[in-house]
């Protein structure tokens, strides 16, 4: 072999499935030969390519000078050594590593953690290591406790990292992507980014390298996984190699590797002479404080005087407060267990209709006040008192200026005094019963616009209809039928809404019902259908594209399920599975005919069930009911996450 073919056999632009190819095709070609030039073979002997997230501290990241490092490194050096192949060990984004092993220009990836999905694709050595991952976030954000609290927050991610799929099964779907950790942080401390998903060695070493570690912290876990070597299924006799290569390496020497990048804590010990030193120090001290004894008088006198100052200090703050809740329309008035009034203060001379002297140290129940007032304001007391709280209560109170509504704040001083905060809500109270009437008012005009609507649905579906009954062509009409179905289904949905308490949510079962009644009626069909949907709040968002798509499922089934004249059933469902909603139409009939492609058809109702069901951010399948029989059926389910404003509002 020249040096211009070795040199061409060595070159980048060759994937090593190719050079593979190539070296048991020069393997076999010796063997027929009959001879077996060993130094022919040791040079054709390729390095083994191995890509590595190369941010990713302890395990695989650069150093100062851009050389890689990091256990996971040295791991593959010392590997290399004991099976004397060559290793050419390639650090990048992560995402790159995976595009370089899925495109067969690398050999093996590293660092990577199983899932269901990378089993689909991928063949895994053993694990060698666990790894943690967290949520972190800005320390001035509060109540995190779980992986839902974080809907509604951008999520800053590394891009292809396996959290991403747990993040979204929890219900997170806001996302910044970063190609790597390092970046991630880097964004955190310019302000860019408040809450990341990261594994724990890597997030700790770079908060702590770029002085964030103060700044962020982190309250909830999320199940990591394990690291593995894996290759491409159909490379399992690469991974073979790899993993005997490993299995080869002394435990000795994947200690002495963790100790180096890892170390360990520095052992606490007992230094006697240090012991004896402090023990001499010690008593020196004794003894030098004995001779101070004397200056204890002047401590005591500057303590006196520093005394005197801070009771001067209260004064003025008292003064300060004074001033404080002159500042306030409020009225204040400490109470005791028993009922009986303490202190009054108000800044609104007119506030009350009776002289003060009539509150001070009297009773509530002795004062001309009535007596339902009464008796709340001495509940709301005890329960203050008792359970060491904030108690609001509201109350009706004649003052000078007529009669007033005031809200009451009842906080504890003590186990038998408490302070009533009263302040005049009488113009809020109004202004909430205007806007109680105007949301009234446009609840009403909302209901008439759903009203419209589906009468101007109506009327264009009786417009279809009588062009239909002129043009009495099946051909031509059958298009118009199903466009009229699919704007009968949509005037459903207005009716609903008009007749409804709450204008922004809808329950499906009732949605669903109505469109299972009203399709079969434009075939004529006398197929049963089943429903069996439970109930649930959808927005309008996603209720009209999700009554579409059962429309259109429904027409398909009562056209082509089953033949003319034929009796079957339909089956149609709606469930709810935590945080995601499913809608489920399927029979036992025809089936779809041999070599129908559902997601490549351009067929007008299935590119109409993809595109809405997309909306909607839901997922389209569709398989057969029985496989393997003569009716094979047809079965086609829409699984799409519950919307986060698809919460009843509170009357």
């Amino acid at each position: 072999m020249s040096a211009g073919t070795i040199q061409w056999f060595h070159s980048p632009s060759l994937t090593g499935g190719v050079r593979r190819g190539l070296v048991k095709a020069l393997f076999l070609s010796v063997l027929a030969c009959g001879s077996f030039p060993i130094p022919l073979l040791a040079q054709t002997q390729l390095p083994i390519r191995v890509a590595i997230d190369d941010t990713y501290p302890p395990y695989s990241f650069r150093s100062a000078d851009g050389k890689l490092q990091g256990i996971s490194v040295d791991q593959w050096r010392e590997w290399e050594r004991v099976t004397g192949r060559k290793v050419d060990l390639l650090g990048m984004a992560w995402n790159n590593a995976l595009s370089e092993v899925l495109t067969g220009r690398v050999d093996v990836i590293d660092t990577i953690f199983e899932t269901p999905q990378r089993e689909k694709l991928f063949r895994f050595g053993p694990p060698y290591v666990s790894i943690v991952s967290s949520i972190f976030y800005n320390r001035k954000i509060s109540g995190i406790a779980q992986l839902a609290d974080l809907k509604g927050f951008r999520v800053a991610v590394k891009s292809g990292d396996a959290d991403i799929d747990t993040l979204r099964a929890a219900g997170i779907t806001h996302f910044a992507t970063y190609p790597d950790y390092a970046s991630i942080v880097q964004a955190a401390a310019l302000g860019k980014e408040n809450v990341f998903s990261m594994d724990r060695p890597p997030a700790l070493y770079y908060l702590y390298k770029f002085g964030l570690s103060n700044l962020f912290k982190s309250s909830v876990h999320i199940p990591g996984g394990q690291f593995h070597r894996a290759v491409l299924k159909g490379n399992g006799h690469i991974l073979d190699e790899v993993n005997a290569g490993f299995s080869k390496i002394p435990q000795s020497v994947y200690s002495e590797i963790e100790l180096r990048w890892i170390g360990v804590e520095v052992p606490a010990f007992v230094d006697f002479r240090l012991l004896f030193t402090v023990g001499g120090i010690v008593a020196t001290a004794i003894l030098v404080l004995t001779g101070f004894i004397f200056l204890m008088k002047k401590r005591v006198a500057a303590a006196t005087r520093e005394l005197a100052k801070k009771i001067s200090e209260r004064d003025h703050n008292i003064a300060k407060t004074d001033a404080f809740i002159a500042a306030l329309p409020d009225v204040f008035l400490t109470i005791s267990r028993e009922g009986r009034c303490l202190e009054f203060r108000t800044s609104q001379d007119g506030i009350v209709s009776v002289p003060l002297e009539r509150f001070l140290g009297k009773r509530l129940s002795e004062i001309n006040l009535p007596p339902d007032l009464v008796t709340n304001a001495m509940n709301a007391t005890r329960t203050a008192l008792d359970e060491k709280r904030l108690v609001v209560l509201e109350f009706d109170w004649k003052t000078g200026a007529g009669d007033r509504v005031f809200e009451g704040r009842i906080v504890p001083l003590d186990s038998d005094k408490a302070v009533l905060v009263a302040r005049d809500i009488t113009e809020t109270k109004r202004r909430e019963k205007l806007l109680r009437n105007s949301l009234r008012e446009k609840d009403v005009l909302l209901r008439e616009v759903h009203h419209r609507v589906k009468n101007n649905l109506q009327i264009i579906s009786s417009l279809i209809s009588l062009e239909k009954e002129h043009h009495a062509s099946p051909v031509r009409s059958e298009p118009r039928t199903e466009t009229q179905i699919r704007i009968q289904s949509m005037a459903k949905l207005h009716e609903l809404l008009y007749g409804s308490t709450d204008l922004t949510l809808i329950n499906p079962v009732e949605y669903i019902r109505s469109i299972v009644s009203m399709v079969p009626k434009f075939y004529g069909s006398r197929l049963t259908i089943e429903v069996r949907a439970e109930d649930d709040n959808l927005s309008m968002d996603v209720a009209m594209p999700l009554g579409l798509i059962l429309t259109e499922l429904l027409t398909n089934a009562l056209k082509f399920a089953y033949p003319i004249d034929v009796e079957g059933s339909i089956f149609v469902g709606y469930s709810c599975m935590g945080e995601t909603r499913q809608l489920e139409v399927r029979d036992m009939g025809t089936g779809l005919p041999h070599g129908f492609d559902v997601e490549n058809s351009s067929s007008l109702g299935f590119t109409l069930i993809r595109s809405l069901t997309y909306q909607i951010h839901g997922k389209f399948s569709a398989s057969e009911t029985n496989s393997g029989t003569s009716s094979p059926g047809f079965r086609a389910v829409i699984a799409f996450p519950k919307g986060e404003d698809e919460v009843p509002l509170t009357q």
